[in-house]
């Protein structure tokens, strides 16, 4: 049987999966601490749990903080905690709305949130790159 075998059955190695599962919630300075504690909790689990949860630590170890890096996977201390931006609205929209909420709050909020700041964005003056830099009608009118 796998982790996730015992996952269900063991409420122990539950907890500690959750745990792997809340990495990314810690500072990136406090991931190779917190696996070393890890490992040690992985030892009071039952014997038949060790060897699966031995190899999903190393795994997570060699993988995720050795190649991958903490200061990539940490989301601690960021405004934005997904790197897809949809994702982040979608989660905004869910804790606001109810399973059957109000369509008007839906209305309002997507007119806040979304079409309100994009119109913004659409609006603003380009951003000059560089000292010299100016617009295309800016040159034009200089001639």
């Amino acid at each position: 049987m796998g982790i996730f075998g015992h996952i269900t059955t063991e409420p122990r190695a539950n907890a500690l999966f959750r745990l792997y599962l809340a990495l990314p919630f810690l500072p990136p300075k406090q991931f190779i601490p917190r696996l070393r504690v890890m490992v040690q909790d992985i030892r009071t689990l039952p014997a038949q749990c060790r060897p699966g949860f031995l190899k999903f630590h190393r795994y997570v170890y060699n993988y995720w903080v050795k190649q991958v890096r903490p200061e990539r996977i940490s989301v601690f201390d960021r405004a934005r905690r997904t790197n897809n931006a949809l994702e982040g609205i979608h989660a905004t929209m869910a804790k606001r709305m109810a399973v059957h909420g109000n369509i008007f709050k839906l209305i309002h909020d997507l007119d806040v949130q979304i079409w309100k700041p994009t119109e913004a964005k659409l609006k603003a003056p380009p951003v000059a790159v560089g000292a010299n830099a100016q617009s295309r009608g800016q040159r034009l009118r200089e001639r």
